[in-house]
């Protein structure tokens, strides 16, 4: 499984939303099925999970990265499944968890380019969320010295 860096972009997001719909539709009900015998086979749920991260709905998506963080508990196709909880991670913008689980998909598979790709995307935008961040700080503190300097002009008149 190595992904390009445009089929990378090209998950995030998925233009195809009516075809997602009809897999998530599709793994869903064979999960529910296999769930009322009690025994659900591992790899329906990765296809579901990997159908719900492809939606471009939140809740989807976290349900996806729920399913996939407990396949990464099991060791069940590690590689991918750690790879794609930190794209669902990423989606939800909690890059923080996504940096630290590619990191350790990383470390296990140093190789990959599909994982060095997400760590530059994600890196971008914790460094992008950070000049914002700074540029807030900078306007609230610009904000609070020119009431200082208003009431300190004012009370001098």
């Amino acid at each position: 499984m190595e992904l390009g860096a445009n089929h990378i972009e090209q998950l995030l997001r998925e233009e195809d939303q009516e075809a997602v719909a009809r897999d998530i539709l599709k793994f869903r009900e064979l999960y529910d099925a296999e769930l009322e015998k009690e025994v659900v086979d591992p790899s329906l749920v990765f296809q579901l999970a990997w159908a719900l991260v492809r939606s471009n709905n939140k809740k989807e998506v976290k349900e996806g990265s729920v399913l996939f963080q407990l396949l990464v508990d099991k060791q069940y196709r590690i590689r991918e499944s750690l790879f794609f909880l930190s794209l669902a991670q990423y989606k939800l913008g909690d890059t923080v968890t996504a940096r630290r689980n590619l990191k350790q998909f990383l470390r296990r598979f140093p190789e990959s380019r599909q994982g060095n790709q997400l760590l530059k995307l994600i890196e971008g935008k914790i460094q992008q969320d950070a000049y914002i961040g700074i540029g807030v700080v900078g306007a609230v503190v610009v904000g609070i010295v020119g009431l200082c300097v208003a009431a300190f002009s004012k009370g001098k008149s």
